[in-house]
């Protein structure tokens, strides 16, 4: 299941230290449990762990991750079990919010992460995934507390 993690530490190359846009406060992210490894303490009340965006290549080398929650919390998340084997996400096609959404099929295990909009952050976010051994980032129509919601529950909120 996702775990909900503000992160302010993402590295491993350029591109992962791109992904944290707030450094003061973190960022905060669904990531996949699947792709979270050796989760330890980290300052007693906050956690570190090794991250794999891509599972299924090989040459894919873990990125070191630092989190605000706890092992415990972390953990918490990571134990549920998925609503379904897939979720249906509104998707912007090409990324255009001014164009109409497509409702797409997604398999849960197959998402990464998911990461608020910086312009819509409590009603968009951005979908990581990978589908047929490619990369997909798309513009969701949920908000990240939506996603995690019909990951856990089946159910959208409002929030």
């Amino acid at each position: 299941m996702f775990a909900k993690v503000t992160c302010k530490v993402w590295s491993g190359n350029i591109l992962r230290e791109s992904r944290i846009k707030d450094t003061t406060n973190g960022t905060v992210f669904l990531m996949n449990g699947n792709r979270i490894n050796g989760l330890k303490v980290r300052a007693t009340t906050k956690s570190k762990f090794m991250f794999v965006d891509n599972l299924h290549d090989y040459r894919e080398k873990a990125a070191y991750v630092e989190a605000e929650e706890s092992n415990a919390t972390i953990t918490t998340d990571m134990d549920k079990t998925w609503n379904s084997t897939v979720m249906i996400l509104n998707f912007y096609p090409d990324n255009d919010i001014t164009k109409t959404v497509v409702a797409t099929r997604v398999n849960c295990e197959s998402v990464g992460y998911v990461y608020k909009d910086v312009t819509n952050p409590g009603t968009k976010s951005w979908v990581v995934y990978y589908e047929g051994g490619k990369r997909r980032e798309l513009l969701c129509d949920y908000s990240i507390n939506q996603i995690y919601a019909l990951a856990d529950n089946g159910g959208l909120t409002t929030a």
